[in-house]
């Protein structure tokens, strides 16, 4: 009897655990650049009660007698397709329509996003909104000298092959300008 009980609990738990991955997909259904997760369930192994007999010319085979030991999660994975691109009215706002990731620099520390929520700091240096980490390009950060109207943004060499960065407020290639407006921008502290 205890045995059929933490079988069963095993199949609560789990699901209790792709509950809450349900709960964060909707929590952040709004977040930029967010991907939604999936969950797989697998098997326990079972525990076999008699083995199996091979068929002979005289008589048929007889199946295995196993019982099921309950369920576990397999993986909680990513769902990397392509999203809606939205437009922001914002000229240092991207997206990556393809495969590709965003290179944030902290330092000599590398992050990779798809969030292409960008402002410029007090330097002219394009850095995400959330963190304040630099925007990297081919050679380094990407700076936008003040009072300049454009400079030509080129995804990572790796990048230039499978994915194009588009500007969501002209929904451009990556080789499009970034255009800076006149009012002054504010930097983003980063987040601990």
């Amino acid at each position: 009897m205890s045995r059929a009980l933490f079988t069963a609990v095993s199949g609560l738990r789990n699901h209790q655990v792709w509950l809450d991955v349900i709960g964060n997909n909707i929590a952040n259904a709004n977040t930029v650049g967010y991907k939604a997760s999936t969950v797989v369930f697998d098997d326990i192994l079972g525990q076999t009660i008699s083995s199996g007999v091979a068929p002979t010319t005289a008589k048929g085979g007889v199946n295995p007698v196993q019982v099921g030991l309950g369920m576990t999660i397999g993986s909680i994975s990513q769902n990397f397709l392509q999203g809606s691109i939205q437009t922001t009215n914002r000229n240092t706002d991207m997206a990556i329509q393809g495969d590709g990731f965003f290179v944030l620099a902290n330092g000599t520390d590398r992050t990779y996003s798809r969030a292409g929520s960008f402002t410029l700091d007090a330097n002219g240096k394009l850095v995400d909104t959330a963190t304040g980490f630099k925007v990297q390009g081919s050679n380094g950060d990407i700076t936008i000298a003040l009072g300049s109207q454009s400079t030509a943004v080129r995804p990572l060499p790796r990048q230039r092959r499978s994915s194009k960065a588009t500007s969501t407020s002209r929904r451009s290639t990556a080789r499009s300008s970034c255009r800076r407006s006149t009012r002054s921008t504010r930097s983003a502290p980063p987040t601990p």
